[in-house]
């Protein structure tokens, strides 16, 4: 019995695991939410490879000089924010800031907006791609904090500030 609990649990550590973690702040400065994600970056380039049949070749000398646009036309596809129950733009989003980092990409988007009273966000980041994907997300607003565990069939959260 021993054994047989060896190979399973042996086994069960070659199936990849995939996750990403995204933090959803206001910046009470900027007068915005900012979105902070870290995601594969090889996910990243091989789902938009897929979409748009373009390689980005990100974090590389040859990078598409397009890049930023593509990235931020996935990311808001697969990451929707309704602030107030009004659904954002994906021109609102403004992708700030990127980089990579142990295989992870680093991105902080902004959306300009009063400080709200509710939120509806909906995380599909990779769902359709791994089977398993766990998209971790914590939501900081002032004295409101929390997290959640988004999936592919519990993919929205709405939260009252």
């Amino acid at each position: 019995m021993q054994f047989l609990f060896a190979i399973l649990l042996s086994l069960a550590s070659l199936h990849p695991v995939h996750f990403s973690f995204t933090n959803v702040e206001y910046n009470e400065k900027d007068k915005a939410i900012e979105v902070i994600s870290r995601i594969s970056y090889e996910d990243i380039n091989s789902e938009i490879e897929r979409l748009h049949n373009i390689d980005l070749k990100l974090g590389t000398a040859n990078e598409h000089y397009e890049a930023d646009e593509y990235i931020t036309q996935w990311f808001t596809s697969v990451f929707t924010l309704n602030v107030d129950n009004k659904e954002i733009a994906s021109k609102d989003f403004k992708l700030v800031s990127r980089n990579i980092e142990n295989h992870e990409m680093h991105l902080i988007f902004k959306v300009k907006a009063d400080y709200p009273q509710q939120l509806k966000i909906k995380n599909t980041i990779l769902t359709e791609k791994n089977h398993g994907q766990s998209n971790l997300m914590i939501v900081k607003f002032k004295q409101f904090i929390d997290s959640y565990e988004l999936t592919k069939t519990n993919h929205t959260v709405s939260v009252t500030l």
